[in-house]
């Protein structure tokens, strides 16, 4: 008999208890209509698909904007408010949606970030634009793990890997063709419209949600119980506005640079350390229920968290550095810059299909059988697919180890204006690297995260996940960007310093640097123009860095699962 879930009926089977997953739940397959399914994959991936689309109109256009309103020294918040705020309320959403249902949470996410979008367009300078980027962020956190959360729901772990595939070339196109887009529109119409016009586009993704995202998961209340105050009471207020305000402090620590005062570090870092202390009270002596359960940041899911957070460090470094370095020093258009990273999300795209495919032979494996007599055969093949899955990831990181490697070395050698082909070619060729590698990283990773915790656990689960990710997104931008600014802003100081007009041209410098085109001594441009190119090397070592480290926890995660 087919299976015809209404608004009443629960999605999910009952899950049998077993010994030996966090959650005692095991995995099993879900009969759903395939056009119900269409539907909520719609509703889901639409929204996804303008956050990914939003992300890179913002990295290829940032500097444009921010010389516009001749404020350039501030560039690097026009990106980090978001991240920021996409971070902090992002694993909110995981615990929150076991308690109040999923539709109620994405439809919230929608509507700040719709409502950011519509700000930026009226925006009149870079305070006010960062703000409205921090209220996209708000929604945007959200859109991105529902997403993840609620196809999670609805298929089968061995589909899983596939339809994060799928998830990811719809990502990956988005972010592909922002790039490109923002560039095109920043210089015809204006960049303005490249926000205004994802509202419309918004608003249809929420009516979509509303009439077809009806998700009635075993373990979420249904109906009026989920506004009870017994099951309204299940949400930790107090640990949520702790851990928003010790990770906004941690943010904004990693944001500041040379030119921050010491008074302000000092209070900033004060802030972090009440906060994460309050939190660590609160989410074990007071909180009903945990926002993020002890049991997820130990073991496997531990490492995989942090794995995570420095792999996105890596890829946030490189996405955002790029275009700017190829804007300043190479004197490339915001629209072929774009068109750089649209290799590099591309090859995100084709590494996740990839990896899904590849995690879906599980079945067609003779080694598909656990030597554990105790196991069941549907937990067999869950630990099967798990230990693919930690073996891919640590491919998936070396190769984005290798892209960085490759780019920062590019960077260091090749000259300003440079007119060669070589150097356009390896740089490709590094992006891609790091998109494909973070494209089989992101499959593999939630796979781990949802074989270990099984179904009925992998909502907070993954948004513990999503909250290592972005924090490793937003500190890869923010130590990147402040690497470079310290370098260049301190670069330039010292070299204008006895150079007549120095202070001057350093000055606009600091408010547009589309200033280096206007500069006629040619000796003078050239050497700025070194600085500069050098600056950027230097900001590039954190992505190397960030790379290496998340090398090494993958080579440990692989250690300890053979133990």
């Amino acid at each position: 008999m087919a299976f015809d879930p209404d608004q009443s009926s629960p999605l999910l089977e009952s899950e049998q208890s077993l010994e030996g997953s966090i959650d005692g739940n095991v995995d099993r397959n879900i009969t759903l209509p395939k056009d119900q399914l269409r539907k909520i994959l719609a509703a889901l991936w639409i929204g996804s698909f303008l956050s990914a689309l939003d992300s890179t109109v913002v990295a290829t256009t940032m500097v444009g904007i921010a010389s516009e309103f001749d404020d350039v020294k501030n560039v690097s918040w026009i990106a980090t408010s978001y991240l920021l705020t996409n971070t902090v309320f992002q694993p909110l959403y995981g615990k929150t949606s076991d308690i109040v249902g999923r539709k109620l949470c994405l439809l919230f996410a929608q509507f700040w970030f719709t409502l950011g979008c519509l700000i930026c367009c009226f925006s009149n300078s870079v305070t006010q634009f960062a703000i409205a980027r921090a209220i996209a962020g708000i929604g945007g956190g959200g859109v991105s793990a529902l997403s993840s959360i609620i196809v999670s729901d609805v298929v089968s772990l061995e589909d899983r890997g596939i339809y994060q595939g799928y998830a990811n070339v719809i990502y990956g196109v988005a972010q592909a063709l922002g790039g490109p887009i923002g560039g095109y529109l920043f210089q015809t119409i204006g960049w303005r419209w490249a926000f205004g016009i994802q509202v419309p586009f918004m608003l249809f993704c929420g009516v979509l949600a509303f009439n077809y995202v009806n998700i009635h998961a075993e373990h979420i209340p249904k109906g009026n119980k989920r506004f009870t105050r017994e099951n309204l009471s299940r949400l930790d207020f107090a640990g949520s506005l702790t851990l928003v305000i010790s990770t906004s402090a941690l943010i904004l620590l990693f944001s500041s640079d040379i030119t921050t005062s010491g008074l302000y570090k000092s209070f900033v870092s004060f802030i972090a350390v009440i906060g994460f202390s309050a939190f660590i009270y609160v989410e074990n002596y007071v909180a009903k229920e945990q926002i993020i359960p002890s049991n997820l940041i130990k073991g496997i899911l531990g490492i995989t968290a942090f794995v995570a957070a420095f792999g996105s460090m890596a890829l946030y470094n490189s996405i955002f550095l790029t275009p700017q370095y190829l804007q300043v020093v190479e004197n490339i258009t915001p629209v072929s810059s774009g068109t750089f990273i649209m290799f590099q999300v591309l090859a995100v795209s084709f590494g996740s299909l990839v990896a899904g495919m590849y995690l879906r032979k599980s079945n067609d494996n003779e080694d598909n059988q656990s030597n554990d007599s105790s196991f069941t055969n549907e937990e067999s093949k869950n630990e099967f697919i798990k230990a693919r899955a930690i073996k891919i990831s640590f491919f998936s990181i070396l190769l984005i180890f290798v892209g960085m490697t490759l780019i920062d070395s590019q960077v260091y050698v090749t000259e300003p204006y440079s007119l060669g082909l070589v150097w356009r070619i390896i740089l490709v060729i590094g992006l891609s690297f790091i998109g494909f590698g973070y494209g089989i990283f992101l499959v593999s990773l939630l796979i781990i995260v949802v074989a270990t915790v099984g179904r009925s656990g992998q909502a907070a689960a993954t948004g513990m996940n999503y909250l290592f990710r972005s924090t490793g997104n937003v500190l890869g931008v923010s130590i990147s960007l402040s690497t470079y600014n310290n370098k260049v802003i301190g670069s330039l100081k010292s070299y204008l310093a006895d150079k007549p007009n120095g202070s001057e041209i350093f000055e606009k410098l600091l408010e547009n640097v589309n200033y280096l085109k206007d500069i006629q001594d040619a000796s003078l441009k050239e050497t700025l123009l070194n600085i500069y190119r050098k600056s950027f090397a230097v900001g590039f070592i954190p992505g190397v860095s960030f790379s290496f480290i998340a090398l090494a926890l993958t080579t440990y995660l692989i250690t300890i699962r053979k133990k």
